[in-house]
């Protein structure tokens, strides 16, 4: 009989025993979405565990927010959940908590008074400084064994990739308030 545990492993990665009587999973290295999708879970998870921060659990809402905010700020929530791509509910718990820890303000914005205006704080900053530090050693760990000219590859095609689809995303959205 199955153990509940290697059930679970064979439904979530449609494992298959091999020759050794091992679990192995299936073949998907041609498949860029599952691709993607797993190893950009893994990194997170992995760096979610190092990013603490004066008490502050980061999440992965949280880090995506503060990366835009610390490029551009402020920024109208309704921006920031686009270019995030969460939906309003998690925005805005994350945008609570985080202002509750001090690392953003929220304002109403003078133009639009319905809107909400988010701004990085000097808090924030430190936050986002010591989370990309945390970031870049998971992923120097993970790619460690990783020719350099093919990782600077893989990193130009999934950047194309992303400005693609977020032209996309940013057309569809703004097409969908005229």
């Amino acid at each position: 009989m199955v153990g509940q545990e290697t059930y679970w492993l064979l439904l979530r990665c449609r494992c298959n025993h091999n020759d050794n009587n091992t679990l192995t999973a299936d073949d998907h290295s041609d498949n860029l979405i599952f691709l993607t999708n797993r190893v950009g879970r893994q990194l997170a998870r992995l760096a979610m565990e190092r990013i603490t921060f004066d008490k502050f659990e980061a999440q992965g809402p949280h880090i995506g927010l503060l990366a835009d905010l610390s490029a551009q700020s402020p920024q109208r929530q309704q921006d920031l959940a686009i270019t995030t791509v969460k939906d309003k509910a998690t925005i805005t718990r994350a945008v609570q908590q985080m202002e509750n820890a001090g690392l953003i303000t929220r304002v109403p914005d003078t133009i639009d008074r319905r809107q909400k205006m988010i701004s990085i704080t000097k808090q924030g900053r430190k936050f986002w400084q010591h989370a990309q530090e945390e970031m870049q050693t998971v992923l120097e760990k993970a790619t460690e064994s990783i020719d350099p000219e093919k990782l600077a590859i893989c990193n130009e095609v999934l950047f194309s990739i992303y400005e693609a689809q977020r032209e996309v995303t940013l057309y569809a959205k703004q097409s969908t308030h005229e």
